[in-house]
């Protein structure tokens, strides 16, 4: 039997992939959210897009790479549409989604 060819997939434009931050979960497995809302989602990029173009077509770079870790804002975590790539659950957002980036001291 072949085995399965592994997905790859690789955001456009002003698109982010993450993986999300789960920072508590019970031993089932299930994510425990505050209040039961999904207000606030921490992720770890792992893939992105080139960026935005303006109206004349001129590159405008976001300012993250690969494994940077992002907050998204309110309506960012309401919007971000949830995919599977081989298997594994990841978020698909836009940059302007963004709050901003989590850095260790």
């Amino acid at each position: 039997m072949p085995a399965l060819a592994k997905e790859t997939f690789t955001p456009v434009r002003d698109y982010l992939l993450i993986k999300e931050i789960i920072e508590r979960q019970s031993r089932g497995g299930i994510a425990y959210v505050e209040d039961g809302r999904e207000d606030f989602i921490k992720g770890e990029i792992v893939a992105l897009g080139e960026g935005e173009r303006t109206v004349h077509g001129e590159l405008v770079p976001h300012g993250l790479e690969v494994g940077d870790v992002v907050q998204l804002g309110f309506m960012g975590a309401i919007e971000a549409g949830k995919i599977e790539v081989n298997g594994e659950p990841r978020r698909l957002c836009r940059f302007r989604d963004v709050a901003g980036k989590i850095s260790e001291d």
